[in-house]
C-alpha cells in the first residue's frame, strides 16, 4: 500500500507544474511537496482505517464529493470493494460558510455555488493549507450571469474562512486531498462534486426551499433529479451543463 501512496506523491509533485495554481502560499519555508508529504505522514493510518471500515476499494477509486449548504456538511464517497456501489468514507462539517440558499450568479455575491461540478485542479500551495478547485463556472452558471462576471476560483479548502468556498478545516482537507489525489494519480479519473442547497425530502429543507425554488424551478428540478438518482442507485449520475440547464447523460 505504501507504493501506491508513493505514486500519488510523485503525481502531486508533477502536478505543481501542470495544474493551475491560483492561491499563493503564505509560508515560503514549506514547499508544496513538503506540505503534502507531511499530511500523508499524519493521515496515512487514519485513511487506511476509514477505507477499511467503509468497505471501500483501496487504493480508492471513483471518488465522489457531495456538499449540503443548509446542513453545513461535506461528504466523501468512493467505490466499494466489490464495485457494487459507492460507500460513505467520511462526513465533515463545513467550518465556515457565506451567502444563502440559492445558486451563485455574480462575482462578489459571496454565494457558494449549487450544481454539478468536477474537481479540475489540486492546489498544494493554497493559502488555506491544501485545496481542491472545482470547475465553476460551467455553461449554465455563465448563462445565468447574463453577461456579467460569474466569478471563479471556487475551492474546497482548509482553515476556517470562506467567501463562496467550502471550508472544512486543515485536518479534514488533508484526508479529502490525499484520497482525491490518489484516485486521480492512479486512474486519471474525474471527481464529481455535487453541491446542493440542502437534503431534499427533509422537512426542514423543503420548508427552506419554498421561497428559493420558485425563482429557479427548472434548475432545482435538475438538482432534485441528480440527488434522487444517487440516493436510489448509490452511483453519481453524470450531469451535463448547457446554457439552458442540466441534462442527465445515460
Amino acid at each position: 500500500m505504501r507504493f501506491s501512496w508513493m505514486l500519488s506523491a510523485l503525481f502531486l509533485k508533477a502536478s505543481v507544474l501542470v495544474l493551475a495554481v491560483v492561491l499563493v502560499s503564505g509560508d515560503a519555508s514549506a514547499t508544496p511537496s513538503d506540505r503534502v508529504e507531511e499530511a500523508e505522514s499524519r493521515q496515512r493510518k487514519t485513511i487506511q482505517s476509514l477505507l477499511q471500515r467503509a468497505g471501500a476499494a483501496n487504493p480508492p477509486r471513483e471518488v465522489f464529493i457531495r456538499a449540503f449548504k443548509k446542513e453545513a456538511e461535506l461528504e466523501l464517497w468512493a467505490r466499494s470493494n466489490d464495485g457494487a456501489e459507492h460507500v460513505l468514507i467520511e462526513r465533515f462539517p463545513l467550518c465556515k460558510m457565506s451567502g444563502t440558499l440559492g445558486p451563485k450568479s455574480r462575482q462578489g455575491d459571496k454565494q457558494i455555488p449549487e450544481g454539478f461540478y468536477t474537481v479540475d485542479r489540486l492546489n498544494p500551495r493554497s493559502r488555506f493549507h491544501l485545496s481542491l478547485g472545482i470547475d465553476y463556472p460551467n455553461a449554465l452558471d455563465t448563462a445565468r450571469a447574463r453577461g456579467k462576471d460569474p466569478g471563479d476560483n471556487i475551492f474546497i479548502h482548509g482553515e476556517c474562512f470562506s467567501v463562496g468556498c467550502l471550508s472544512i478545516g486543515n485536518d479534514a482537507i488533508e484526508r479529502v486531498y490525499l484520497i482525491a489525489s490518489q484516485a486521480i494519480a492512479l486512474r486519471r479519473e474525474a471527481i464529481p462534486v455535487h453541491i446542493f442547497p440542502c437534503r431534499f425530502g427533509d422537512p426542514t429543507c423543503e420548508e427552506a426551499m419554498r421561497a428559493v425554488e420558485s425563482r429557479w424551478p427548472s434548475f432545482y428540478r435538475a438538482l432534485r433529479e441528480g440527488y434522487a438518482a444517487f440516493e436510489a442507485e448509490k452511483k453519481p449520475p453524470s450531469m451535463e451543463a448547457s446554457a439552458s440547464g442540466y441534462r442527465r447523460k445515460e
